[in-house]
């Protein structure tokens, strides 16, 4: 009977990688065709524990042989993720993973190719590519269970590098409660391990997490810990990167001459250590504070940089997100069809890779646009969808944006009923995570609601009150608009500008 037909006991099938491979629907354990799985199963129970054994040491044998050998591992102490290389075994490194655990569980071995030191490395091996591998095909769920299988094998600063990769593929996929305490044990291996440069990536990813979630005074000392780090250890890559979280974090919160000063220096940062990937994430985030403080023809030339450089790196996650941030630009130039296109696009990548926030903003801007092509009911059905995403992931600072942005379709169809409650939740989300300019414009919606009313005097505040924050935040293009809206509806009302 072909040794291949025996089956491991560890890792179930869920787990099975897609690896572009012409092996990547064959598993060993199939090779031998029986009429039944309960027969595969009774084979496989009537050998005695040691002949399993050695069937599964035969096997990995074999396998390995097969694929040329064994596959590379990390180097100690490397932790780069760009420094895997590939191997032919990658297809099957969960079943490799799953036979080396099979004869482990063996006190000693007396036949096979194996010893149990050389089972245990093995399985740690596979273990930590099959994670890799699903981490870069984003097989996020399966990426995070398997780095937390991995932690259990290995120990001190190894063991908090698996949990902070856990904890990177949770966070990317939008988990924020899932990556936190993966982020704080990994933190607490690296301090007890004194790797100073690990500690400050983890406390950056950490804050990371504490801005998605509105949590923005502790984001902002932790940014700030960790840059403290990158700079005495002289990580000037994880400095750049580091410097434009902090950037969007100010420009998220209205310090908007900061906000640039550091999105330009971490652009200058990450080209000089060579680091495309954050330089595209950099431009990508100039370019959004240009275009709101109006310098559209310099925005959209970071736009397309950006993108450019995103595909250049095969950036997925965050070509996805550039998009969408693309499409918002056509949709306020009434390029109505582009930008469906290009959110269209940026959805379906952001559901390739697992990336829950950014399909919830995708959502929630085509929603924008199909109300502004007087598609209501599909309108409101996307607001809905985007808003469960953010209430699912906890991402409050999105949350609020979408409450308002309903809270506006509800107000343009009269109904204030509606309209108002939102509204007023939103610019209480909004004031609780530093959201200033959504905070702005939800005031001056929350105006015209009044206005419509004929509550003159709330109006006023409200609106002077929203301006007065847009102003401040240099969001020439809003207040523009603005403008031009407000004279309008004064006019409607029969009540004097409130604007001269």
């Amino acid at each position: 009977m072909p040794t291949a037909c025996f089956r491991g006991t560890e890792l179930p099938n869920p787990y099975y990688l897609r690896v572009n491979s012409p092996f990547e629907s064959l598993r060993a354990d199939q090779a031998y065709l029986f009429r039944h799985a309960l027969l595969r199963d009774a084979a496989y129970q009537l050998q005695l524990p040691g002949d399993r054994a050695r069937l599964h040491a035969l096997t990995f044998a074999a396998i390995e042989a097969i694929c040329g050998g064994r596959a590379p591992g990390p180097l100690p102490g490397d932790y780069d993720e760009r420094s895997f290389q590939p191997h032919p075994t990658d297809p099957f490194s969960l079943e490799l993973a799953d036979h080396a655990t099979a004869v482990e569980s063996l006190p000693a071995l007396r036949g096979g190719s194996a010893s149990l030191d050389d089972a245990r490395g093995a399985r740690r091996l596979y273990l930590g590519r099959a994670a890799e591998i699903a981490e870069r095909s984003f097989q996020n769920d399966v990426a995070v269970k398997l780095w937390g299988v991995h932690a259990e094998t290995v120990e001190g600063l190894e063991k908090g590098e698996s949990l902070r990769r856990a904890a990177i593929v949770a966070f990317r996929s939008g988990r924020l409660t899932t990556a936190e305490p993966l982020f704080e044990q990994a933190l607490d291996l690296f301090r007890e391990g004194g790797d100073r440069r690990l500690e400050g990536a983890v406390l950056g990813s950490l804050a990371s997490v504490y801005k998605a979630s509105g949590r923005m005074a502790i984001a902002e000392r932790s940014y700030g810990q960790a840059l403290a780090l990158h700079r005495e250890t002289g990580n000037r890559k994880a400095e750049g990167v580091e410097m434009e979280n902090l950037a969007s974090l100010w420009h998220e919160t209205g310090r908007i001459e900061q906000a640039e000063a550091y999105h330009r220096q971490a652009i200058l940062i990450s080209r000089e250590a060579g680091d495309r990937r954050g330089e595209g994430i950099a431009v990508g985030n100039l370019a959004i504070l240009l275009d709101e403080t109006g310098r559209f023809q310099e925005a959209e030339r970071c736009f397309e940089s950006a993108l450019e450089i995103h595909r250049k790196v095969g950036n997925r996650r965050m070509q996805g997100i550039n998009l969408c941030n693309q499409a918002s630009v056509f949709r306020r130039a009434r390029q109505f069809e582009v930008a469906r296109r290009k959110f269209e696009e940026a959805l379906a990548i952001d559901r390739e890779v697992g990336n829950r926030q950014s399909q919830g903003i995708a959502l929630g801007n085509l929603a924008i646009l199909c109300k502004e092509q007087a598609r209501f009911e599909e309108s409101e059905r996307l607001y809905g969808q985007a808003l469960e995403i953010h209430r699912e992931i906890g991402s409050r600072r999105y949350e609020g944006i979408t409450l308002g942005s309903l809270a506006n379709l509800h107000l343009g169809l009269s109904r204030h009923g509606l309209a108002r409650p939102l509204f007023e939740q939103a610019i209480q989300i909004d004031r609780q995570v530093g959201n200033r300019r959504f905070e702005g414009l939800h005031l001056c919606d929350l105006a015209l609601l009044h206005l419509d009313l004929q509550e003159i005097v709330e109006a006023r505040a409200l609106w002077t009150e929203g301006t007065t924050i847009l102003r401040v935040l240099g969001d020439v293009g809003q207040l523009e608009l603005n403008s031009a809206v407000i004279r309008k509806a004064c006019e409607l009302a029969g009540v004097p500008c409130f604007e001269t």
